[in-house]
């Protein structure tokens, strides 16, 4: 199966999406859904640091996999491809 962008998707089924409008306080924003469908928003501020913040599931700590995933992802998706 391929992304949105014509590529195979990496790392399973971890979907990054990026905001249209960023959120405020933000320099990049979007949404994550992991492989088990716990989803969040995720931001990057100006200073390169990740949060993931609403996140659908209380506590809840992604598998190591879909962290790498998800940081693959969001790479792929920052830099157009």
């Amino acid at each position: 199966m391929e992304s949105a962008d014509g590529l195979p998707p990496i790392g399973g089924s971890v979907k990054v999406e990026l905001d249209k409008v960023v959120r405020a306080g933000a320099a990049m924003s979007g949404t994550v859904t992991f492989s088990d469908g716990v989803t969040g928003n995720w931001m990057l501020d100006a200073y390169g640091r990740l949060a993931l913040t609403k996140v659908s599931k209380p506590n809840y700590q992604p598998s190591n996999a879909d962290i790498s995933a998800f940081q693959l992802e969001l790479q792929r998706k920052i830099s157009g491809y």
